[in-house]
């Protein structure tokens, strides 16, 4: 891969992690079921405490591991996302916060996957690092 490329592909996952962990804060800040703004914007930073740290200690490994394995299909991206959501949640505030990682946190890996691309890389191997 050229010099350009890896420089590109490795600035779209800086700009992926810097972005993705704001999806949940934001889907919940627009679905607004708390009433008031200051609520929702409480909520927007709780959730970026909880999901930067989830994103480097967890997301970006995982996607490092997804891009060798060559899967970087979008519904892996959210059934991993699915996983690390509902862990996430389930470990820090039990089974109620648990269901709304797995809700929230797929969202958050598709986000990262759209940013990412890691797709559209032609030097990837494919799917499954089998021929074909």
């Amino acid at each position: 891969m050229p010099a350009t490329n890896r420089f590109k592909a490795r600035l779209r996952i800086v700009v992926a992690s810097l972005l993705a962990p704001f999806t949940p804060g934001f889907l919940l800040l627009l679905s607004n079921p708390f009433g008031n703004p200051s609520e929702g914007v409480w909520v927007l930073k709780l959730s970026a405490m909880v999901t930067y740290p989830a994103m480097m200690v967890l997301g970006v490994p995982i996607h490092l591991l997804l891009v060798k394995r060559g899967w970087t299909s979008g519904w892996v991206y959210t059934l991993a996302g699915l996983v690390i959501g509902a862990i996430i949640g389930g470990v820090l505030f039990g089974r109620g916060v648990a269901i709304l990682g797995a809700i929230l946190g797929p969202a958050m890996s598709f986000a990262f996957w759209v940013i990412t691309r890691p797709h559209n890389d032609p030097e990837r191997p494919p799917m499954g690092g089998q021929g074909g």
